[in-house]
């Protein structure tokens, strides 16, 4: 259930609220509102360096920077927040099956890890990029 709850309220503050306000910042850039509230999500992962050790922690924090792109991104285009939230739930799913705990892991796997997050993250948002590129900007007027 708190995983659900986490899902709904990060959604609705970076992508249902952060987004259109981003958008109206930037005069509908949609690229730069989407890092934007990507970037607001990744720092809200901070809070974790007390539960996790500073390589694995900053992991999450730009693997959190790669799925806001992504969830953004989708958010833009569909203008539906609820398929964002229960995206984000299903991604949160493996938490749950873990206890929230993670698994110890040495330094060369954990530097492993590191990189094919920052991987990930970077092909999140060269998708983000393509995808909005040339999007319609007139429909991001319906998020203002």
């Amino acid at each position: 259930m708190t995983i659900l709850l986490i899902a709904i309220c990060e959604e609705y503050i970076y992508r249902g609220v952060l987004v259109p306000l981003s958008l109206k910042l930037t005069n509908n850039k949609l690229f730069i509102s989407v890092l934007i509230s990507s970037i607001g999500f990744a720092f809200a992962h901070i809070v974790n360096f007390e539960h996790g050790s500073f390589l694995m922690i900053l992991s999450q924090i730009i693997l959190a920077f790669g799925t806001g792109m992504l969830f953004g991104t989708l958010y833009l285009k569909s203008k539906n927040l609820s398929l964002v939230i229960i995206l984000h739930f299903l991604s949160d799913l493996p938490l749950l099956a873990s206890g929230g705990s993670a698994t110890t892991l040495t330094n060369s796997q954990t530097y492993s890890l590191l990189m094919i997050v920052v991987v990930i993250s970077l092909i999140a948002c060269l998708i983000s990029l393509v995808q909005l590129h040339g999007f319609k900007k007139k429909l991001a007027q319906h998020f203002i």
